[in-house]
């Protein structure tokens, strides 16, 4: 399996003074005096390539990174902190004193790249772990412009006076990603039976719910701001309602009004997929969104809106074929994980950062559906692989 990440070589010069911070650099925050040492971090990004990802490699380029905010913590306490544009992919922060034991590093894109806001005053390390980056403002076109996010410990107390020492910090996507390549319900696997089967339908959307636009970067901490939440459930159809009018409800990152006419399979192109950035909650100590008054899991639902469906009657004419006008509705909201070499099958629980879930093919029949979303007739599973963004290998060396 690919990695899909940054490592962010970490440089340690230590010096041995100490140090007041009264001349402390612009935009860090100032500390008691301590032994000090400068700290500078190196990045190497990863060659430009396609946006659109083929089948079978790397969801895309690694992340972009053009700016950095590094937050530098003793003991849940914050020392020092600075946003840097990186200067030949590196980014030096002075005096942070040798009792640092916890960095975070967020990455943006590009200098006009603005999320995740950090507002001044935050002390905790909790508290910055409450912010929330904006899947909203990830570019769904570049998958290359995307927030990146990392953590490290560190020991600075260790090394002697005059020492170089160089230490790495793994960064990767901070939001996780749905691509889907085809929708063929002829198309079956040996996991999925299939009683009643469709020869041909419309495809009129492609919705994700059950997710939210935002999440703090603890993974937890939720947003509460009215369409933050998209936990839409089975209502009427017509446009007062996010069935029948998506683009007021969901916006363009979750949904896409398909409006394919009598055919028997669907996909966005040869070696193309529909792709959707999603909160990637963590399933311990998180909680999905609440639809129709039940509790939902961690796990995003994607849900497909069928219409004019053709039934299979096994004849090879179209003369005794049944249609149903619909609409109908097909509610995934359970994925089962492929086996690979180093990993059996099992069911997903969580979906987490810098992973792309790819979904090969969306098959079912005619009994999988309901008339109304987030109302499975049956309880359907999807088969899906994960992969990474790709690993970038960064050296150590600094000018």
């Amino acid at each position: 399996m690919k990695k899909f990440n940054h490592i962010l070589s970490t440089l340690l010069l230590t010096t041995g003074a100490w140090w007041s911070l009264s001349g402390c650099e612009a935009g860090q925050t100032e500390v008691a005096d301590k032994s000090q040492v400068p700290v500078v971090l190196n990045i190497t990004m990863a060659a430009p390539a396609t946006q659109s990802r083929t089948a079978g490699t790397g969801a895309s380029d690694a992340p972009m990174v053009d700016h950095i905010q590094a937050f530098f913590f003793v003991d849940g306490m914050l020392a020092v902190s600075g946003e840097r544009t990186l200067i030949n992919n590196g980014a030096t922060y002075e005096r942070v004193p040798t009792n640092v034991n916890k960095i975070y590093v967020i990455g943006y894109p590009a200098a006009t790249f603005t999320s995740p806001v950090i507002p001044g005053g935050i002390a905790r390390e909790a508290d910055l772990l409450k912010e929330m980056f904006d899947m909203t403002a990830q570019t769904t076109t570049d998958t290359k412009n995307v927030n990146s996010f990392g953590v490290t410990t560190v020991d600075l107390s260790q090394y002697p006076n005059g020492s170089t020492q160089q230490m790495s910090i793994e960064v990767r996507p901070a939001i996780a990603r749905i691509e889907i390549g085809k929708i063929d319900p002829t198309a079956t696997t040996a996991s999925l039976t299939i009683r009643n089967k469709i020869k041909k339908f419309d495809l009129d959307c492609i919705y994700i719910n059950n997710t939210y636009t935002q999440l703090g970067m603890n993974r937890i901490t939720l947003p509460t701001a009215n369409g933050t939440v998209l936990n839409y459930g089975g209502y009427a159809i017509d446009g007062s309602t996010p069935w029948g009018d998506p683009a007021t409800y969901f916006g363009a990152n979750y949904y896409d009004a398909v409006g394919g006419k009598g055919q028997a399979s669907y996909s966005p192109g040869t070696s193309k997929y529909w792709g959707y950035y999603v909160a990637p909650l963590a399933a311990t100590g998180g909680v999905g969104t609440t639809i129709n008054d039940d509790q939902q899991t961690v796990l995003p639902h994607i849900i497909l809106k069928l219409s004019n469906l053709v039934l299979d009657d096994g004849d090879k004419d179209d003369t005794n074929d049944v249609t149903v006008p619909g609409p109908m509705f097909l509610t995934i909201r359970r994925y089962n994980v492929k086996e690979t070499s180093t990993e059996a099958a099992h069911e997903l629980t969580e979906m987490q950062p810098g992973y792309v879930y790819v979904i090969d093919n969306i098959a079912f029949g005619l009994e999988h559906l309901s008339i109304l979303p987030e109302q499975p007739a049956t309880d359907y599973y999807v088969d899906l692989k994960v992969i990474d963004w790709v690993n970038v290998l960064v050296n150590g060396d600094v000018d």
